[in-house]
């Protein structure tokens, strides 16, 4: 393993603890806590209505005032007043997953007087998850307690034989680490690098002007088996925006439905349109992983999947992408390799 980057147990303010130590209790809610509803009927009745039957406000009072004509011989009342109600408290309860959020992007470069192509007037609206919190959720998942490396490290078949299997057991992983150990302060931390993968996606039917490319991310931690095993070990985090090139037509219900483009196939032939594509995509990332950014040379203390916190340092690591997307990350030409140049 590792020397310096070893993946040691500490406390939740990030000192070191004797290493056999058994991990801090969680602080799980307990199972009847069912805030902000008062009960398991009561969510399950907004549970029911809302998502399972969708029902529209106006049946849902009048389900409503039906359950309560049943209700007052016994001097009780349904779970909810009316419609109303039970949307305020919907909208209070609390949010388990790392919460969408969004921004916009435009073109902020010299335009031509007259003729201004129409991706120089869009705005693009890139929304996402923040990496930092999704991936302090993966490290956190108990699930993955058995399958995780903490540290990278090297196997032999042989005495002279490397063996590679997991991520961790590469030699990018090990460099990285003796690179984050010219730091005294990182010593004894634990080295996740992040796998990032985007891909363009049927989305773009739905939006019409812009391409959306979902943005994933994973932990070269978890074992490769663990990895595909299990849905939570690749979580989504964001919807990258890419102005389109051709437009879509479709038909529903008889009627010819035409997206207005942002972009038509001569503006592939504009070096300022495909500069903008390429800042478009890049800056979209460096604006989604800015949380990440300060936890690349300092430690990060987090929960791992032992119940036990480590000092953690990220790093960006492998990009899984199409060509068309390498093009956009690398800046390189069409047709040229972007591991080459």
């Amino acid at each position: 393993y590792s020397f310096f980057v070893l993946g040691l147990k500490c406390d939740a303010n990030g000192a070191f603890i004797d290493q056999d130590a058994p991990p801090p209790p969680h602080t799980d809610a307990p199972p009847t806590d069912w805030t902000p509803y008062d009960n398991r009927v009561e969510f399950e009745t907004a549970e029911f209505l809302f998502t399972c039957n969708q029902m529209s406000a106006r049946q849902i009072d009048t389900l409503l005032d039906l359950w309560a004509a049943t209700l007052i011989k016994h001097n009780d009342a349904p779970p909810f007043a009316n419609h109303r109600d039970m949307y305020a408290t919907i909208d209070a309860t609390p949010l388990g997953d790392t919460p969408w959020k969004s921004f916009t992007l435009c073109y902020n470069g010299a335009k031509p007087e007259q003729d201004v192509p129409p991706w120089m007037d869009g705005q693009y609206d890139v929304w996402y998850r923040d990496p930092l919190e999704m991936t302090r959720g993966i490290l956190a998942n108990c699930d993955f307690d058995g399958g995780i490396e903490y540290s990278p490290y090297r196997d032999y078949i042989t005495e002279d034989k490397r063996y590679w299997k997991n991520f961790m057991s590469g030699d990018w992983a090990w460099n990285q680490a003796d690179v984050l150990a010219q730091n005294e302060e990182n010593h004894g931390s634990t080295f996740v690098p992040l796998i990032i993968g985007s891909d363009k996606t049927v989305v773009s039917v739905a939006t019409g002007q812009t391409e959306y490319h979902p943005l994933y991310l994973s932990i070269g931690n978890i074992h490769n088996s663990v990895r595909r095993a299990h849905r939570n070990g690749v979580v989504l985090i964001g919807f990258l925006a890419i102005p389109k090139c051709r437009c879509l037509s479709f038909s529903m219900d008889h009627c010819i439905i035409t997206f207005i483009c942002l972009a038509t196939k001569e503006h592939n032939d504009d070096i300022k349109y495909r500069n903008f594509r390429r800042q478009l995509f890049q800056r979209s990332l460096a604006k989604i992983f800015e949380s990440v950014k300060p936890f690349m040379e300092n430690f990060d203390v987090t929960r791992f999947p032992d119940g036990h916190y480590r000092r953690t340092v990220y790093g960006l690591g492998p990009y899984i992408a199409d060509y068309p997307e390498q093009i956009l990350l690398s800046g390189v030409v069409q047709n040229w390799c972007p591991r080459c140049v």
